[in-house]
Formats: C-alpha cells, structure tokens, sequence
C-alpha cells in the first residue's frame, strides 16, 4: 500500500516537473533511444539530486520507485524547483535533460555578507553602604538591541540581564546583527547588595577602646619614730655637793 502511494505521489511529481519542461521525450540522452536521463534521489536534504542517465527498461523502476529502487524521504519541509514538501514526504526520480535540472534554482543562493556587529549598553551598579540599599540601573539599548528586564532601576536582588540582536535569521544576507563574540544573545549576572556594607558584607562597627579603671592609691607604711633619748649630761665635778639629810636619829633629827 505504501509503495502504491509513493508511486502514486511520483507520479504528481513527475507532472509536476513535467510542466517545467521535463518531459520524457527531452530527457533521452546522447541521441540513445535506449537511455534516458534523470534526477536521481540521495539521502541528503542539501543535495538531494544527482543527474544520471539510465537504461528505459529501468526507467520505470526509478519513477515509481519500483523494484530495487527503495523510497527516500525528505527529512525537513521547504520547496524543490517550486514544488513544496514537507518532512517525511517521498522522494522521487524525475527525468532530466542536463545535470543544471537536478539544481534548485528557484531557490536564491545564499550570500557572503557578514553580519553587523552591535554593542549592548551594559548595566551598571552602585554598591550599598552601611546605611542605603544598592541599586542597578539599565539603560536605554542602541537599535537593534533588545533587553530583559527592561530599562529601569533596580534594587537589592540578584539578576540575570539577557541582551538580544536582532534580526538574526542567520542566511547571511546582510541583515542580521550580532554581539562581539558572534552569538545574537548574551547574559550579564549582577548582585545588588542590601544596606549593611559594600557588596553586602556587615558594616564595621568600630569596637569601643575600653576606659581603664584606676587602681586605688596604695598607702606608704608609716614611718616608725626614733627613740626619744633624754639628754645626757656629763657630771660637773666642780659643783658644791648637795647637802645631804642627816641620817634619822642624829642630833638635829626631829
């Protein structure tokens, strides 16, 4: 059943190219009538033809993907020639006149030129002190430049900025634009610190020096007072003598 609808499918596209001016009788080759050239299918996408002249008894075999000639399938949607597939879509011989019939020339070749390069304007960010918040700030972007978030202030928090150039279809035909490393999109990672120190840390809250407490005064032991000595006198040996008291019971005594 399914080999009937791939011949049934090569068939269309058969006319389909036909109408191109493929016809059976313009593809016989070198002035053989026993030959006729084609467009072979491969497996590839980007080179899915290549021109070949075959026998006519295998002719047949080839369009309608007969005996010994086992389907192919497109692997992605697009057109061949003006004629649109999508993927998973047979792929057919057609009859050919030149190998320029196995080219798709409807489609327009691609082009050299290189990509504009464009330069984001990039946050920028205040750090906090021990009494205010942080902040980011992103600024308006040059043309061609798209961000996210959107320009704006921004406070205590941690974000991934993401930068995009655009267009960016990457067919080289001088439109698209890019950022210096060639890529079309490119992250930023800022952290916004809260009130309490740069870049977040605690303030230094300087340690008070103590006050050194006075020892009390220590007292001098006293200082003990010499003897007191009375004054010698030396005898004075030419004194008169002290009378004396008559002894008790001489004459005189009371």
């Amino acid at each position: 059943m399914k080999n009937a609808i791939y011949a049934a499918m090569g068939t269309a596209l058969t006319v389909a190219l036909a109408i191109l001016g493929l016809s059976a009788a313009s593809a016989t080759g070198g002035g053989d009538d026993h030959k006729t050239s084609i467009c072979h299918r491969t497996a590839s996408d980007t080179n899915p033809y290549v021109f070949e002249t075959v026998d006519n008894a295998s002719l047949q075999a080839h369009l309608s993907n007969g005996k010994g000639h086992f389907p192919k399938e497109w692997k992605s949607d697009g057109t061949w020639r003006g004629v649109p597939h999508v993927a998973g879509d047979p792929k057919n011989d057609y009859l050919a006149t030149a190998a320029s019939d196995c080219q798709d020339t409807t489609q327009t070749p691609p082009s050299d030129d290189q990509p504009t390069v464009v330069e984001p304007n990039l946050p920028t960010r205040t750090d906090s002190d021990c009494d205010t918040d942080g902040s980011m700030v992103i600024p308006d972007q040059p043309e061609h430049v798209t961000v996210d978030p959107a320009p704006g202030t921004y406070g205590p928090g941690d974000y991934t900025v993401t930068f995009t150039a655009s267009p960016n279809d990457g067919d080289n035909d001088g439109d698209d634009y890019v950022f210096e490393n060639g890529m079309d999109t490119m992250t930023v990672q800022v952290h916004v610190a809260k009130a309490g120190g740069n870049g977040g840390g605690e303030c230094n809250t300087p340690t008070p020096t103590p006050t050194p407490t006075p020892n009390p005064p220590v007292p001098n032991p006293p200082t003990p007072n010499p003897p007191h000595h009375q004054p010698h006198n030396p005898p004075n040996h030419n004194a008169p003598p002290s009378p004396q008291a008559p002894p008790v019971g001489v004459d005189g005594g009371l």
